[in-house]
């Protein structure tokens, strides 16, 4: 084995050029699947950064909807679980909260999450200054009002001073202790800048079942107890309890879910697509490598012969060109690796993961052991036919005679070719229509303008407005101040802004006609205040919009329908206008219809909405303002207008309505541009691999092209043979690709948007670029066999 290493690594340096391009071939596979499982092991595979991560979980309640179809918590069903379960070390709720932090030169928003004493624990976390939130701090009658700062909230807003805990600031206007300063990368996310004690046992209203409270709720698992172990003990508790539940939860159930899961498992999916597109890139490169060793290997029968000739077994043959074949893919596995170092933080910056601080995408053993387990695999895989070619010497003796031999090998390359058609084909027409999917979607109206719209959120303490006639009076204040800027054409409230991809909001609906059909469907919803309608230019169908004489504390409790909701609701054809529904467990009177709209992306279709006067859910403001200037020009106008209104009033996510929009559509834009780069490795690889066999081709065959042309052949039919022979290979490709995307169409559904996995646009499209593509891959060599002079082929052969 020492010789044949030896003399594998003299066969290396012996040729740098194949050398070199047959690594970097093998590099751009290896690269790209090094790079991609890169990501799986950070994201799927490396422990979190806690103590004994596996033992931390997720608790949702699954509505049973399909796949990843979790809901929320509630402080009710916490304390269900805190008092009864016996599987869980230690529990805590986790709920987003944000609260204005005021007394400082400019008000600004922070963002953070109520939770309860236990949470640090959990993590196996503790703070870097003061003290953790204690059972006290989390109790009824203890000081609920204490704060621990992040690392970055510290650094950005205090300065890093030491000093400031103990001291007291002021949010959404309370006295807030500083208990102490987190330590840095605490969260999963960034962006968190606080955490306070959620008290759910201070607060009546936090301890009911239904969501007046919604949270998460974290844990950590006793020793022995799993997340299934625990799923079933807590299927338990809820049946127990099941008739105390909102009508709406009696059939849901309880998922546990390890945190690693909970965090990245609905991404799955997707990055097993991107693995299967990089193992393809791979297969490609290995046809490719594999035709060149095989051209290769003609030029080295002499000295198979003569090995064979002293002595030198079959297998001994083999393993010396497998050595070979591997050491050459050893090659293409280092530079493959840097390219996927290289390339693994744009990769995770891409899909978005780069940010988050507890994702540790650093090379380790297992993606050392992965790119060497995947160079050996490639190395044999190209390396095998090659290598077995050889095995027959009989050519070789007869000094290279156009044998049955040459046939075989050509025969073989020419599969070769078929396969890495094939494959690049499957992954064109995947990238073709993902692209188209995505086109549709931008096409997509989604129901409202998007144009000179920006959007601002507003947290409105609860201290300084404590009542909805309060946050209704401070609401319409900042709708007038920000209409009388120049620019503005119109202003609204809205409880959640369209594709804000951060909240919103459901209940339950039902007419009041038909009881049976309670908790069984379900609307989005939103408070108005202001016309919204015409702000985004949703159409009113029937009836009125709301007015001022809808949001007084005493007006009739009436809502905006969308035409969703009549279509799905009232198809026996009565007129909604008028009608009693139920929503939210309230009865309500339909005095509107407008049009629908696709609230949470371009690809999410129209869900049926109900709109409600702010005077009845004031809890969550956003606003939208239409602006005949550039929107983000009116960003500092904005903010001096609502500190006109209450000078302690920060707001909070700026941002056009039209970037909000695009960004809905992030996830399907990166599946296209990673598929896109990967499809189009393939096809250059094999466009390269054509051109590399049509050019052996004619320079196995030019004594027969020079007889040819010496007979009386014209350079025009030579041309023509040598497209014949690329195009004939190329058509098989496709076929075998496209039946192969037929096969494994469905499996791309999910993904796609208004566009059938076997669109024959798509697949038209593919095989004309592949054969166009064929064709200038096959110029080169055909112009060459044309320019052949036959005195000269003649006496070379």
């Amino acid at each position: 084995m020492l010789n044949d290493l030896r003399f594998s690594f003299r066969q290396i340096v012996r040729s740098p050029g194949f050398t070199l391009l047959a690594a970097i071939t093998l590099a751009l596979g290896i690269g790209a699947n090094t790079a991609i499982f890169s990501l799986i092991n950070a994201l799927l595979l490396k422990p979190l950064p806690y103590e004994q991560s596996d033992q931390i979980v997720q608790l949702n309640l699954d509505t049973g909807q399909g796949p990843n179809a979790f809901a929320p918590m509630s402080g009710g069903i916490f304390l269900d679980i805190e008092n009864a379960s016996e599987q869980f070390e230690s529990l805590s709720v986790l709920r987003n909260l944000s609260l204005n932090l005021t007394g400082i030169e400019e008000p600004v928003r922070l963002n953070g999450y109520e939770v309860s004493a236990s949470y640090l624990q959990i993590f196996g976390l503790s703070v870097a200054l003061g003290q953790d939130i204690t059972p006290e701090n989390d109790s009824a009658g203890g000081n609920n009002r204490v704060v621990l700062l992040s690392d970055s909230a510290w650094k950005t807003q205090f300065g890093e001073d030491p000093t400031i805990v103990g001291s007291n600031i002021t949010l959404d206007y309370q006295s807030y202790t500083i208990s102490g300063i987190l330590k840095p990368n605490t969260f999963m996310t960034t962006g968190v800048d606080f955490l306070v004690p959620a008290a759910i046992a201070a607060n009546e209203w936090k301890q009911l079942r239904k969501y007046d409270y919604v949270c998460s709720i974290v844990g950590r698992l006793k020793e022995g107890a799993t997340p299934a172990t625990a799923t079933a003990e807590l299927q338990a508790i809820k049946a127990s309890l099941n008739e105390q539940y909102p009508d709406m939860m009696k059939e849901w159930t309880i998922a546990v879910r390890t945190l690693q899961d909970a965090y990245f498992g609905s991404s799955t999916p997707y990055i097993v697509i991107l693995l299967i597109a990089v193992a393809m890139v791979l297969l490609v490169a290995c046809a490719n490598v594999a035709n060149l060793l095989l051209a290769r290997a003609t030029a080295r029968q002499g000295e198979i012969a003569v090995r064979t000739s002293v002595g030198a077994s079959g297998w001994q043959i083999v393993r010396q060109l497998l050595v070979e074949s591997t050491m050459l893919s050893l090659v293409g596995a280092a530079i493959g690796l840097l390219i996927g170092i290289v390339s693994l933080k744009p990769l995770a910056k891409l899909v978005g993961f780069a940010e988050l601080p507890n994702i540790d995408l650093s090379i380790d053993l297992r993606v050392l052991l992965f790119t060497l387990a995947i160079s050996i695999f490639t190395g044999i895989l190209f390396g095998i036919f090659p290598a077995l070619k050889t095995l027959n010497t009989a050519a070789a003796l007869r000094d290279s005679t156009r044998s049955a031999t040459s046939a075989k090998g050509n025969k073989l390359q020419s599969t070769l070719i078929v396969a890495e058609i094939a494959l690049s084909v499957v992954l064109l027409v995947s990238i073709g229509l993902l692209l188209k999917s995505s086109l549709k979607a931008f096409e997509t109206d989604p129901g409202f303008s998007d144009e000179n719209v920006l959007t601002f959120e507003i947290e409105r303490s609860g201290t300084r407005s404590p009542t909805p006639e309060d946050r209704t009076r401070f609401s319409s204040a900042v709708i007038e101040r920000i209409g009388e800027l120049p620019g503005v054409e119109s202003v609204a409230m809205v409880s959640s802004t369209p594709m804000n991809g951060n909240q919103f909001f459901g209940a339950p609906f039902w007419r009041d006609d038909q009881p049976d059909t309670a908790n069984s469907y379900f609307t989005g919803f939103d408070s108005v205040n202001g016309n919204l309608f015409k702000t985004l230019g949703i159409p009113l169908l029937q009836g009125r919009i709301f007015d001022e004489r809808d949001q007084q504390a005493d007006s009739p409790k009436v809502v905006v329908i969308n035409q969703k909701v009549v279509e799905d609701k009232f198809q026996d054809g009565l007129d909604p206008l008028g009608q009693m529904i139920h929503h939210d467990n309230e009865i309500w009177q339909v005095v509107g219809v407008v049009g629908n709209i696709s609230r949470f992306s371009l690809d999410s279709g129209e869900q049926p909405m109900v709109y409600k006067p702010m005077i009845q859910w004031p809890w969550h403001t956003s606003y939208v303002v239409k602006t005949q200037l550039p929107p983000l020009q009116l960003t500092d106008q904005i903010k001096e207008a609502v500190l006109a209104v209450d000078s302690e009033q920060p707001i909070d996510r700026v941002r056009t309505l039209e970037q909000a929009v695009k960004q809905s559509l992030q996830g399907r834009t990166i599946m296209v541009t990673l598929i896109g780069i990967f499809g189009g490795i393939a096809i250059i690889l094999a466009a390269t691999g054509i051109y590399g066999l049509m050019s052996y081709l004619v320079e196995q065959r030019n004594r027969e092209i020079g007889i040819r042309l010496a007979i009386g052949a014209l350079p025009n039919e030579i041309v023509g043979m040598i497209f014949k022979r690329g195009l004939k290979l190329t058509a098989i490709g496709l076929v075998i690709g496209i039946v192969a995307v037929i096969g494994i169409g469905r499996y791309l559904a999910f993904i796609l948007y208004q566009v059938e996995p076997y669109d024959p646009i798509v697949l038209a499209a593919v095989s004309l670029l592949t054969l166009l593509i064929t064709l200038a891959a096959c110029w080169r060599p055909a112009t060459t066999a044309s320019k052949i002079l036959p005195s000269v082929a003649l006496r070379l052969e």
